[in-house]
């Protein structure tokens, strides 16, 4: 069934890639538009740029797509277009499974999220249609460049609608802070040992396939437990109201980006030289990563704003 669905898909594919080869730089950057460098810059702007609380929750939805992408292409197992047909070229190297389209399902729930925020402020067809064409456009970009299926990108758009409906139904459902959030440090953990498992029968299918790489679930997972730190020990620092001028919010914007991108870089080349436990270490990288980018910048900037109005 699934060999029939890829073969008659990847005829769409064939089609879409007789477009002129001038598009294609066009084409690589709406495909970054679903990137994680992308996410890293657009959470510091709706964290400084809007609110706290709108930029964690922003945090939290990329996580969790990202995550649940994850497992689901190690459930399907399913391959590329360029990876079963010679007539597809594949204009990106993929590692990972191919469904559900991880761009696809991530730009729709990250620009849909975009559009109900932005739309608070009025013109609500406008950003949801803005957001509708930017979802196309990814969309649309990874099928041209040959790393994913029609089916790929419908499965994405479904599994993040999912997500977004589920947001909404939990909205206010989220547990206090402080310490009788502790209990919910055990999340991270549990979810990656749920990754290994399903990964596990991944692995039982396709022994020594490096499309099984644990990556993104101990990055999100990472992320996600500096996130339950703060939110256990420092709750206001995820949810105080900030009151700053333009200026300063562009520069925590700036320096955040910059000092998150630094401590990523920076742990990833100390902890390559370590040889013993590569995944524990990576699960550390994010979580220290986490806590310099929503810890450590906000504590620096108040502190800094505290001492220029006392001047």
């Amino acid at each position: 069934m699934w060999e029939i669905l890829e073969t008659s898909s990847a005829a769409i594919n064939r089609t879409l890639q007789t477009l002129p080869e001038s598009l294609l730089p066009f084409m690589h950057g709406a495909s970054f538009l679903g990137v994680e460098l992308f996410y890293m810059a657009l959470v510091p702007v709706v964290f400084w740029g809007f609110s706290r609380k709108a930029g964690i929750h922003l945090l939290v939805l990329v996580i969790t797509t990202a995550y649940t992408n994850s497992l689901l292409k190690w459930i399907f197992s399913r391959p590329r277009p360029y990876w079963v047909s010679s007539e597809v070229t594949g204009f990106d190297v993929e590692h990972s499974f191919g469904i559900p389209s991880g761009h696809s399902q991530n730009a729709f729930v990250v620009w849909f999220f975009m559009a109900a925020l932005l739309s608070t402020q009025g013109r609500r067809a406008l950003w949801y249609s803005i957001a509708a064409f930017v979802v196309l456009l990814i969309s649309f970009s990874r099928m041209v460049l040959g790393v994913h299926f029609l089916q790929d990108v419908l499965c994405g758009w479904a599994i993040g609608a999912l997500i977004l409906v589920l947001d909404r139904m939990l909205k206010d459902r989220v547990p206090g802070g402080g310490k009788s959030a502790l209990w919910m440090l055990a999340i991270p953990f549990l979810l990656v040992g749920l990754g290994y498992l399903v990964r596990m029968t991944a692995v039982l299918r396709w022994p020594g396939y490096d499309a099984l790489d644990p990556g993104t679930v101990l990055n999100t997972m990472g992320t996600l437990f500096a996130l339950l730190i703060i939110y256990a020990f420092a709750e206001k620092l995820l949810i105080k109201e900030d009151s700053m001028s333009v200026g300063m919010r562009i520069a925590l914007i700036l320096a955040t980006f910059v000092v998150v991108l630094a401590a990523r870089a920076g742990l990833s080349i100390l902890f390559q030289r370590i040889e013993f436990a590569p995944d524990a270490f990576r699960f550390l990288r994010y979580t220290l990563v986490g806590l310099v980018g929503f810890y450590l910048v906000p504590v620096l900037a108040a502190r800094f704003l505290e001492k220029s109005q006392s001047r």
